[in-house]
């Protein structure tokens, strides 16, 4: 299934500071558990939303900030907790479309479609470029319900698969809460393996991890609308080494496109090579994972200004949204 579904980037950050995860195994880690409802987790990475209009497709996204594409995360992106629900879930509330999006949206010549999707998802890496060792984890484990029930496609994305073949596990979601588990290798229960490509038949490469998604494709959905929730994301088997410090990733070249003013109240943000044959947005996030300032860049634009509502701190982080996938 050659399916482009890859549309977001975190670009640039200074600092952050990895939250204390919940008491579990010792070789075990919380990715999230959206309790302090945001869109950050709990490894330096972000969870984000997708959806197929970047390739003519008419899906749609209604559960968050809907003033950009793809949807970004706000209150509506949360709902109630899984094993305690007066904790807090994230929620992907879809709408699926009828046009297939295509494989290459800008072609005069090459037609060719793929199932409409939507998804949300969540890199583990703070910074585009980069990657996370993930050796010695089991499986990936979270709690989900969905309404109606759907098939979900897990997307497991690494660095060294380059044609969209990522390693993948489709598991059914029912309308009640259940905890569900994706191996990283074994031939029982759910598995994360290659079906296509350079990947077909293979396990993942845990060393070079960037992201998972969760999609829900039309093509093995007989649904139009619905809501589905995830809580409680585990890596099993796996210890962040930094859980305890402040990871700081400075030295990336990358945060070297993020220059604030003296007043602290505007950022000049230099688009990078890799993205100037595309247009997008660029959004500006507060360590609260609060959206400050937004601005939308032309194709071929190397420069974009970014005004923010007042003087924020030290600390901000730029995402960039559009139709591709990311350099």
């Amino acid at each position: 299934m050659k399916t482009k579904i890859l549309s977001y980037s975190l670009l640039a950050a200074v600092s952050i500071l990895a939250p204390a995860n919940k008491a579990l195994a010792a070789d075990s880690t919380v990715v999230a558990d959206f309790e302090t409802q945001t869109n950050r987790n709990n490894i330096n990475g972000f969870w984000y939303f997708v959806d197929d209009q970047g390739s003519k497709g008419t899906s749609k996204i209604t559960s968050g900030d809907t003033t950009v594409s793809p949807v970004i995360f706000s209150a509506a992106s949360f709902g109630e907790g899984a094993q305690n629900p007066a904790g807090f879930s994230a929620k992907l509330e879809y709408t699926l479309g009828t046009t297939r999006p295509r494989n290459n949206p800008t072609s005069l010549t090459d037609t060719s479609t793929y199932s409409p999707f939507v998804l949300i998802g969540t890199n583990v890496v703070p910074v585009i470029g980069t990657e996370l060792d993930l050796t010695g984890a089991t499986a990936l484990s979270f709690w989900a319900k969905a309404t109606p029930p759907v098939k979900v496609s897990i997307a497991y994305l690494t660095a060294d698969v380059k044609d969209y073949s990522y390693a993948r596990s489709e598991i059914a979601i029912t309308t009640t809460w259940k905890r569900y588990t994706a191996n990283f290798a074994g031939t029982t229960g759910n598995v994360f393996k290659g079906t296509w490509g350079t990947m077909k038949d293979k396990y993942p490469t845990l060393a070079k991890s960037k992201a998972f998604d969760f999609a829900i494709m039309k093509d093995t959905n007989p649904v139009t609308k619905g809501v589905l929730q995830l809580d409680d994301v585990v890596l099993n088997g796996w210890k962040d080494p930094n859980a305890a410090g402040i990871r700081n990733v400075s030295g990336s070249n990358l945060t070297k496109a993020l220059r604030a003013s003296v007043d602290g109240k505007s950022l000049r943000f230099n688009v990078p090579e890799a993205y100037r044959n595309v247009a997008g947005t660029v959004a500006a996030i507060d360590l609260s994972g609060k959206t400050v300032a937004k601005a939308a860049f032309a194709k071929g634009q190397q420069n974009v200004s970014l005004t923010l509502a007042g003087p924020q701190a030290a600390t901000v982080f730029l995402r960039v949204f559009t139709g591709t996938e990311a350099l």
